[in-house]
């Protein structure tokens, strides 16, 4: 499913160890299942940027992204039940 790298696949360096991203790029949505799916194939982890609805948190929570990057770390936190 190179395809959800949206032509990046040949451009990453096999040193990279994570793509971190925003949930989309020029209309492009990217922080979507296949992507990650797609990424963690690839053995990168996915980190998403800048991330501030809780309901947006949970559905990448559970999509299993690796990082959220947010500059609300207090309801990462809650949502995660590690207040």
């Amino acid at each position: 499913m190179l395809r959800a790298f949206g032509g990046l696949a040949g451009t990453v360096s096999s040193q990279c160890r994570a793509m971190q991203v925003p949930l989309s790029s020029s209309n492009i949505p990217v922080g979507r299942p296949g992507f990650v799916r797609a990424t963690h194939k690839r053995g990168l982890q996915v980190h998403v940027w800048t991330i501030y609805d809780p309901a947006e948190m949970r559905r990448l929570v559970d999509m299993e992204v690796d990082g959220i990057m947010t500059d609300r770390p207090d309801v990462l936190l809650e949502l995660l039940g590690r207040e």
